[in-house]
C-alpha cells in the first residue's frame, strides 16, 4: 500500500505517565473507644431510625478518616515488603524446595491504584460469596423452589463460589505484594490452574443442560414434568460435573508430566497454558489436546444453545399463545443473558491471546472472566425469576414487619416509586449504579482535595462543600427508594420520625447546595473583578466561616420549615410521593396549615432570589469586566472557571424548575414524582464529573487523559455505552416493527431516529474502541477508510436534524390541526418525507466530503479522535476556500433551518394552547412536545459544544471529548427518552 495512504489517527487524550515515586511521614495517633452503649431509661428510638442515624455516623467517620486510613495502609505496604524481602532470603538459602517454588506474575497496578483496586476486588469478592451462597440456601430450604431450573442454577452458585475462591483471595493478598515476592508453590499452582479450568468447563456445560430444560418447558410442558424429574436433574448434573472433572484432569495431568526449566508464571493466576510454558520439551500433545478440548466444549456448548433457541423461536413464532411467549421470553432471556456474559468474557480472552502487544489487557480480560460471570449469575436469577424475588422481598418484610408491630402508631404509607414488574430490574441497576457512582465520585474528589495540598484553594474547599452535600443528600433518599423498588406498594412503610428526618435531608439538601452555589459566584467575582486582591480576601479562614454560614442558616431555616409541620396532628396516613418532604407532611393533617404555607413560600422566594439575584448580578459584573477588557487570558481564564460553576447552577435550577413547574399540573402528577427524584440524582451525578474534568489542576491530578492504567476503563466505559446503545435502539425498532398498535407517524419517525443513531454510533465508537489499546504512533487508518468514516460521521448529524424538523411538524399537525392529522400524516407521507430527508442529508455531505477529495495530500496526521470533513482538508496545502465556503454555507443552512423551523413550529403550539382552555389538549401537547424538545435539546447542545470549543486552541482536548460526545450521549438518550416517557411505548 502506497506509503501516503496511510494516515496516523493521532489521539492527543492518550500519553505517558509519568510516574512519581513519593515519600511521606506517617504518624500515628491513639484514639479511645467511643462507647456507643444506651442507659436503658433513655428514650426509645425505633430500630429504622436508629440504624439510618448509624449508617450517617458511619459515613461521616469514613470522610473523616479515610486520607489517615490510606497513609497507614501504605506504611503497611512498606513494612510487609521488608518484611518479604526477609523471607524471600530464607527461601533462596533453602535449595531443596526452591525448585517447586514459581514466581506468580499476579495483577500489575501501580502504588497509586493498589488501594482502589484492592477495595474493589475484596468487595466483588465479598458479594459473589453472599449473593452465591445466599440463593443456593434459599433455594435448598424453600420446598416450593425445588424445580428443575432452580435446582440447575444451584449448580452455576456452588462452581461461581469454587471458582472465585480459588482465583481471587489469591490475588487480592498480592496486591500489596512486591512483583518480585509473589511466590507460589508448583502444586498450588496446577491446584488453582486445575479449578479454573473445571470452573470455566462446568459453567459452559451447566448452561448447557439449563438450555435443554428451556427447551422441554416450552417446547414440550405437557411433558415437561415427567421428562424432567428431580432424579434426571441429579443425573444430568452429575454428568455434566464427572466428565468435566474427568477432561481438565486429562488437561492438566498432560502439563504436570512435564519437566521444568522456567519459574515465571507470567499470568495473574496459574492456568494450563501458564504450566506447560514452563516446561522446555515438546508441548505438542498438550496443544493438541487442549485444542480438542477447547472446541469439543466450546463447539458443543454453541452448537447445542444455538439450536435450542431456534426451536424454541420456531415454536413461539408458529404458536399465537400470548402467555406461552411471555413465559418464554422471560425465563429464556435470564439464561441466553448468562450465556452471553459467559461467552463474551471467554472469548475477549482469547482474541487477545492474538495480540501479543495486547498482553496486560489479556491478562486483566482473564480476571473479568472470574468477576463478571460469578458477580451478576446470581443478580440476574435474584432479580428476574418471580418465584426467588418473591421469596427474597418476603424474607425482608418478614423481619420488617415483626419490627413495625410494637410501634404501629407512627407508621406511614410511602407511595414510592411506581414501576411495572417488567421494569423493575432495569430501574434497580439503573438506580444502584447512579448512587455507587454519586457515592465514589464524590468521595473520592473529596478525598483528592483533603489529600493534595496543591488543591487547597477557595474554589476547592467550597466545591468539597457540595460534594458532602451531595453524599448526604443522596443518601437519605436513594437507599430506601431503591429497597422500595422490590416491594408491594401496600407494604411500603416508613415511621414518622423517619419521614421527618428524610424530609429535613432532602430540604437541606437542595437549601445548602443552592446557599453553597452563591458563595462559589462570589468566588468567581473576587478572582475575575479583584484578582489582587484575591488572596487577601478569601482566605482559607473566610472559606470556613462562609461554609459553615451557609451550613448553619439553611440548618436553621430547614429547621423551623420542618419543626412547624411536625407540630401539627395528623388524620392521614399516606405519602403520595417517592420520599418524604415538607409538603407531604403537613398534607397529613386536618389542621389550618396557612402558618406552614406561608413560611414555605416566604422561605422559597427568599432562598430562590437571593441566589437567582446574587448569580445574576456577580456574572453581570463579570461580563461586564470581561468586556472592557481586552485581555485574552483573563477572558480565557474567567470563562473556564465561570462555565464550569454556571453549568452545575444551571443543572440545579432547571431540575428544581421542571419540579415545581409540574406542581401546577394535576394530570401530571407521575411526571413531578419523577421530576422530584431526578434533582436527587442528575445534579450530584454531574457535579464531580463537570468538577473534575473541567478544572485543570484536578483533571491533571486524577488523569483525564487516557494512560495505560486508565485505558482498560476506557475500554468497559465505552463498550458498555455501545452495547446499550446498540441494545436500546434495536430493541425500540424492532418493538415498533412487531406491534401494529405503534404503527404511527410519530414512532415511525422515531425509528429512523433509531437507525441513524445505530449507523453513528457503529461508525465512530469500534474504530475508538480498537485505538485505546493501540499506541499513538501505530494509529494507522487508509485515506479511504478515512474518508468513508467522515462521510458517514456527517450524514448521521445532517440526517439527525432532518429528521427531527419532520417530527416538530408532526407535533404541529397533531396539536394544531387535530381533526387533519390522520388525513395529512398518512404513513405514504411519513414514507416520502423519510426519504427525504435521508436524501438531502445524503447529498449535501456528498458534496462536502468530494470537495475534499478532490485536494493533494501534503501531510499525513489526523488531530483528532476520528475522521471528519476539517481534519480531511488540513491535511492538504492547496487553497481551501471553497471548502471553507461550502462547509460554513452547509452547517447554516441545516442549523438555521432546524432551529428556525422548530422554533416557529412551537411558537405556533404555545399560542394554540394558550388560547386553547382544553386542559387534555395542554396536557398531551406538553407531554408529547417535552419528549422530542428534549432530544432536540441534546442534539443542538452536542452540536454546538464541539463547535464553541474549536474556537479555543488551549481546550483542544476538551473540543475532542465534545466531538465523541456528539455520537454518544444523544444516540444513548434518545431511546430512554422516548422509550421511558411515550405511554404506548
Amino acid at each position: 500500500m502506497p506509503f501516503h495512504h496511510i494516515l496516523n489517527l493521532n489521539l492527543a487524550w492518550i500519553v505517558t505517565p509519568d510516574y512519581l515515586g513519593t515519600q511521606a511521614k506517617v504518624k500515628h495517633a491513639q484514639t479511645s473507644e467511643p462507647d456507643l452503649g444506651v442507659p436503658p431509661n433513655r428514650l426509645y428510638i425505633p430500630g429504622a431510625v436508629r440504624s439510618w442515624l448509624y449508617d450517617c455516623y458511619l459515613l461521616l467517620l469514613l470522610l473523616l478518616l479515610l486520607p489517615e486510613a490510606i497513609r497507614e495502609i501504605t506504611n503497611y505496604q512498606l513494612q510487609r515488603v521488608h518484611w518479604l524481602g526477609l523471607c524471600r532470603c530464607q527461601i533462596m538459602e533453602n535449595q531443596t524446595w526452591s525448585r517447586e517454588i514459581l514466581l506468580l506474575e499476579g495483577l500489575k497496578v501501580t502504588p497509586q491504584s493498589s488501594i482502589p483496586v484492592f477495595i474493589l476486588l475484596f468487595l466483588v469478592y465479598i458479594f459473589i460469596m453472599v449473593s452465591n451462597i445466599g440463593l443456593t440456601v434459599l433455594i435448598s430450604v424453600e420446598r416450593s423452589l425445588h424445580q428443575p431450573m432452580y435446582l440447575l442454577s444451584c449448580n452455576l452458585n456452588i462452581n461461581d463460589v469454587f471458582g472465585a475462591t480459588a482465583i481471587l483471595p489469591r490475588l487480592i493478598s498480592d496486591i500489596f505484594t512486591e512483583s518480585a515476592e509473589r511466590y507460589i508453590s508448583y502444586m498450588g499452582c496446577a491446584v488453582q490452574a486445575f479449578f479454573f479450568h473445571l470452573h470455566i468447563g462446568t459453567y459452559l456445560s451447566v448452561l448447557m443442560i439449563m438450555a435443554f430444560d428451556r427447551y422441554v418447558a416450552i417446547c414440550k410442558p405437557l411433558q415437561y414434568s415427567n421428562i424432567m424429574t428431580n432424579k434426571m436433574v441429579l443425573k444430568l448434573s452429575v454428568f455434566a460435573w464427572a466428565v468435566i472433572i474427568f477432561m481438565v484432569g486429562i488437561l492438566i495431568g498432560l502439563s504436570v508430566r512435564l519437566s521444568r526449566c522456567r519459574r515465571m508464571i507470567s499470568n495473574p493466576f496459574c492456568d494450563n497454558a501458564s504450566l506447560f510454558k514452563l516446561s522446555c520439551e515438546s508441548v505438542l500433545i498438550n496443544n493438541i489436546y487442549g485444542l480438542g478440548y477447547t472446541v469439543v466444549i466450546l463447539g458443543s456448548s454453541i452448537g447445542s444453545t444455538i439450536l435450542t433457541y431456534l426451536k424454541i423461536t420456531i415454536a413461539c413464532v408458529t404458536s399465537k399463545n400470548r402467555a406461552l411467549n411471555s413465559r418464554a421470553l422471560q425465563t429464556c432471556s435470564t439464561h441466553l443473558t448468562l450465556y452471553l456474559i459467559m461467552i463474551l468474557s471467554g472469548l475477549s480472552s482469547i482474541a487477545l491471546h492474538r495480540f501479543p502487544e495486547l498482553s496486560e489487557q489479556r491478562k486483566v480480560a482473564s480476571i473479568v472472566i472470574m468477576l463478571v460471570p460469578p458477580a451478576l449469575n446470581a443478580v440476574i436469577y435474584g432479580l428476574q425469576i418471580k418465584q426467588i424475588r418473591q421469596k427474597i422481598v418476603a424474607l425482608f418484610n418478614k423481619n420488617k414487619s415483626m419490627e413495625n408491630q410494637t410501634w404501629s402508631g407512627d407508621i406511614l404509607l410511602l407511595e414510592g416509586l411506581k414501576v411495572t414488574p417488567q421494569s423493575s430490574i432495569p430501574v434497580f441497576i439503573l438506580l444502584f449504579l447512579v448512587y455507587v457512582f454519586i457515592m465514589v465520585s464524590n468521595i473520592g474528589l473529596t478525598v483528592l482535595i483533603s489529600v493534595e495540598r496543591s488543591l487547597h484553594q477557595p474554589m476547592y474547599l467550597l466545591s468539597c462543600n457540595l460534594n458532602i452535600n451531595d453524599v448526604f443528600g443522596a443518601t437519605a433518599i436513594l437507599p430506601r427508594l431503591i429497597s422500595d423498588i422490590f416491594t408491594e406498594s401496600a407494604e411500603r412503610y416508613i415511621t414518622y420520625m423517619g419521614c421527618v428526618l428524610q424530609a429535613f435531608f432532602f430540604h437541606l439538601h437542595i437549601g445548602t447546595y443552592l446557599s453553597v452555589l452563591m458563595i462559589m459566584a462570589f468566588d468567581r467575582y473576587i478572582a475575575i473583578c479583584k484578582p489582587l486582591q484575591y488572596s487577601n480576601i478569601m482566605t482559607n479562614k473566610m472559606v470556613l466561616k462562609l461554609s459553615v454560614f451557609a451550613w448553619g442558616v439553611i440548618i436553621l431555616l430547614v429547621g423551623i420549615l420542618i419543626g412547624l409541620t411536625a407540630r401539627l396532628s395528623r388524620c392521614r396516613s399516606m405519602i403520595s410521593n417517592p420520599f418524604c418532604d415538607n409538603a407531604s407532611l403537613f398534607k397529613l393533617s386536618c389542621e389550618n396549615v396557612l402558618i406552614n404555607n406561608i413560611y414555605g413560600l416566604g422561605y422559597t422566594v427568599v432562598l430562590l432570589g437571593s441566589s437567582l439575584g446574587s448569580t445574576m448580578l456577580t456574572y453581570l459584573k463579570i461580563a461586564m469586566v470581561c468586556v472592557t477588557s481586552k485581555n485574552r487570558a483573563l477572558n480565557s481564564r474567567a470563562l473556564q472557571t465561570c462555565s464550569t460553576h454556571l453549568t452545575v447552577y444551571l443543572i440545579m435550577m432547571i431540575s428544581g424548575f421542571s419540579f415545581v413547574a409540574l406542581h401546577r399540573f394535576p394530570e401530571l402528577s407521575e411526571q413531578r414524582k419523577v421530576a422530584s427524584i431526578v434533582i436527587m440524582l442528575v445534579p450530584p451525578a454531574l457535579n464531580t464529573v463537570i468538577y473534575g474534568l473541567q478544572i485543570k489542576q484536578i483533571r491533571q491530578k486524577i488523569g483525564l487523559k487516557v494512560t495505560p492504567q486508565s485505558s482498560f476503563s476506557a475500554f468497559i466505559l465505552l463498550l458498555l455505552i455501545y452495547i446499550f446503545i446498540m441494545v436500546s435502539n434495536i430493541g425500540l425498532i424492532a418493538l415498533i416493527g412487531m406491534e401494529r398498535s405503534l404503527h404511527q407517524p410519530m414512532y415511525l419517525l422515531f425509528c429512523n431516529m433509531s437507525i441513524n443513531d445505530v449507523f453513528g454510533a457503529s461508525t465512530i465508537i469500534p474504530r475508538l474502541l480498537s485505538d485505546i489499546f493501540i499506541l499513538t504512533k501505530d494509529r494507522y487508518i487508509t485515506y479511504i477508510e478515512c474518508v468513508i468514516q467522515a462521510f458517514c460521521a456527517h450524514f448521521h448529524a445532517g440526517t439527525s436534524h432532518s429528521v427531527l424538523m419532520i417530527m416538530a411538524f408532526d407535533r404541529y399537525v397533531a396539536i394544531c390541526n387535530p381533526l387533519r392529522y390522520a388525513t395529512i400524516m398518512t404513513n405514504k407521507m411519513v414514507l416520502k418525507l423519510t426519504l427525504i430527508a435521508w436524501f438531502l442529508a445524503f447529498g449535501s455531505v456528498v458534496i462536502l466530503i468530494g470537495l475534499n477529495v478532490r485536494l493533494s495530500r501534503c501531510r499525513r496526521v489526523i488531530l483528532n479522535p476520528f475522521c471528519d470533513n476539517a481534519s480531511l482538508f488540513k491535511l492538504s496545502c492547496d487553497n481551501i476556500i471553497l471548502n471553507h465556503i461550502y462547509g460554513l454555507g452547509s452547517s447554516v443552512v441545516i442549523l438555521g433551518s432546524s432551529i428556525g423551523s422548530i422554533t416557529i413550529t412551537y411558537l405556533k403550539i404555545v399560542i394554540v394552547c394558550l388560547t386553547s382552555k382544553n386542559r387534555v389538549l395542554n396536557s398531551r401537547a406538553l407531554q408529547t412536545c417535552a419528549t422530542h424538545l428534549t432530544v432536540y435539546l441534546i442534539m443542538l447542545g452536542s452540536s454546538f459544544a464541539p463547535i464553541v470549543l474549536h474556537r479555543f486552541p488551549q481546550w483542544s482536548d476538551n473540543g475532542k471529548i465534545a466531538s465523541i460526545m456528539f455520537h454518544v450521549v444523544p444516540p444513548a438518550f434518545n431511546a430512554v427518552i422516548y422509550g421511558l416517557q411515550i405511554k404506548e411505548m
